[in-house]
């Protein structure tokens, strides 16, 4: 049997699915003209142009024609040039593609849409939603003309999902979102999803992001990461990147490092620095929200600087956040309000619940004294329905009352802001609620006097918490607050033996000292027995003890 021609070992290796081979073979032969666009149409079908970056001079000297233009259009993208890179491909005519024949590999009209669908995406990732918008009715365009054939390349769902990202970021609208969730709903329950529908995934999970449905968006951003072919790094990343920010969000700093350990390095993709922007902002949020400043200061920077020639809308999302996190931990209120000024120039969508968002402005407000500016945020978000289940807003309205004096409304608004909070707020926001109620119950209490025993259960809550998430550092700071508390509540109390007790610590302090374990005083409280245990190490450490045994003598002595 003779041995295949260049042309055939490179068909045979393409129909095998080995794309890498396949453009090898041609990319071997480039000076064949009618190779290299081979390599070109497979490269682009692959998204594999990375492995065409030896050749690009010779691709840049071709012709004109859907192969070279496509290849030239990409590399644009993954400098960041999206705007130049759509003028590429949508100057492709499709009548000039129509009347085209001999297309190594695959038609012409079939790789001009997939071109216009890549650069789209990349647009999308932007947040260059003009661009993303022209280069989507393009595609659209171009698969009513040439279904059969078109359509095997970018797929049904894929635009659905690129039109959903694009009318979460753009519109008020919710069309392109339920034509995506009707499409996967039958195969979700069926069990049917595959990497045909990974994009969909991961752009229901961005939307979902936008929306604040952060457990929905983290279950489609998992599968879809998972079913996405290692061919698209860009998606994955996008995938792995942004569920590491929800779950930074959501306090599970674990899980997150977990995400950002996947990650690791990009690799030669022509998508890069996309990619590296993107994981660097992550790496550094979750550094400064673990402790480790400087370090993620350092990743924020760097991140930055990419990010000023391959803007991504991710990774803008994630550096705003990092911005809100390090001014709020500085204390620096000036950079707070200057991030928020910033994320609310026209364009952008934050992913902020109302809430949230109103709580941010109203924190940077009363941390730069303007008390007027205050009140009236405070003023209009009373007037909206959402106010009264909303526990920010319930403490900033006993921060208000407090300000005022009217002791009697400060308590009302604290009581309340507890009674609302709940999985609804991120772990940081319960934190921030629990401490302003705190130090109200310090300062003030009920009728302007200290309530010390709200305080310390208050307080003890959010140290609890803290030392959960993780936050250590931030963990003692407040046992510090306590401890100080202590002291002084002491002081003017006299020296109970139990003074230094919540209420709920007293009962627990009795069970111990009556012989139950930790597992049954859990049953007995509703708690769980690490709660529990931190109680007890808590109660052993304000009594001056040496070990959970002597509690009972104290409690014998108390009684």
């Amino acid at each position: 049997m003779p041995p295949l021609s260049p042309r055939d070992q490179a068909q045979a290796s393409w129909v095998r699915g080995d794309a890498a081979a396949a453009i090898g073979v041609a990319l071997q032969h480039a000076t064949d003209e009618w190779m290299l666009r081979a390599a070109c149409a497979m490269a682009l079908r692959s998204h594999r142009v990375d492995l065409l970056m030896v050749h690009i001079d010779d691709i840049s000297a071709l012709e004109r024609g859907v192969e070279r233009d496509g290849v030239l259009a990409s590399v644009l993208v993954g400098e960041g040039r999206v705007d130049e890179a759509a003028s590429v491909v949508l100057a492709i005519s499709p009548d000039e593609v129509a009347a085209t024949d001999d297309r190594p590999i695959a038609s012409a009209a079939s790789l001009r849409s997939a071109a216009i669908a890549y650069v789209a995406l990349g647009a999308i990732a932007s947040g260059a939603w003009v661009v993303a918008a022209r280069c989507l009715a393009a595609v659209r365009a171009a698969l009513d003309a040439e279904p059969a054939d078109a359509t095997d390349e970018i797929g049904r769902f894929d635009i659905l999902g690129m039109a959903a990202m694009i009318e979460a970021h753009t519109g008020t609208e919710n069309e392109a979102v339920v034509a995506l969730e009707s499409a996967l709903a039958p195969l979700r329950s069926r069990n049917l999803l595959s990497s045909e529908h990974a994009l969909a995934l991961i752009a229901l999970g961005d939307v979902h992001h936008l929306h604040g449905s952060l457990e929905r968006a983290a279950v489609n951003l998992s599968r879809g990461a998972r079913l996405t072919a290692a061919s698209r790094p860009g998606f994955i990343s996008h995938a792995r990147v942004l569920l590491a920010f929800i779950r930074i969000r959501q306090g599970r700093w674990a899980d997150a490092a977990v995400e950002v350990e996947r990650l690791g390095e990009p690799n030669d993709t022509i998508e890069r620095d996309w990619i590296r922007t993107q994981i660097l902002a992550v790496r550094g949020l979750l550094r400064v929200v673990t402790g480790d400043l400087d370090a993620g200061a350092a990743d924020l920077r760097e991140a930055r600087v990419l990010a000023e020639t391959t803007p991504s809308n991710l990774a803008a999302m994630v550096l705003l956040h990092a911005r809100i996190v390090e001014a709020v931990t500085r204390g620096d209120w000036d950079g707070l309000q200057h991030a928020l000024d910033d994320s609310e120039e026209p364009g952008y969508r934050h992913p902020y619940r109302d809430g949230e968002w109103r709580v941010l402005t109203l924190v940077a407000a009363w941390n730069r004294r303007s008390f007027a500016d205050f009140r009236r945020r405070l003023t209009d978000w009373a007037l909206t329905s959402d106010a009264v289940d909303d526990p920010y807003y319930w403490a900033c309205a006993s921060l208000a009352a407090e300000f005022e004096e009217r002791h009697s409304d400060a308590l009302a608004a604290a009581e309340r802001a507890l009674t609302v909070l709940g999985p609804a707020q991120d772990p940081m926001g319960q934190v921030w609620v629990r401490m302003v109620v705190g130090r109200y119950f310090v300062r003030y209490g009920d009728e302007g006097s200290p309530d010390p025993d709200r305080a310390r259960e208050v307080w003890d809550h959010v140290i609890a918490q803290l030392r959960g998430l993780g936050a250590l550092a931030l963990a003692e700071r407040c046992e510090g607050i306590v401890e100080r508390m202590i002291a002084r509540f002491e002081r003017d109390r006299g020296a109970h033996p139990l003074a230094s007790l919540t209420p709920q610590q007293v009962r627990i302090a009795r069970a111990v000292a009556q012989g139950y374990t930790s597992d049954e005083i859990a049953a007995i409280e509703f708690l769980s027995k690490r709660t529990i245990d931190y109680h007890v190490t808590n109660i052993v450490v304000r009594l001056g003890l040496s070990s959970r045994r002597e509690i009972a003598r104290v409690i014998d002595a108390a009684d």
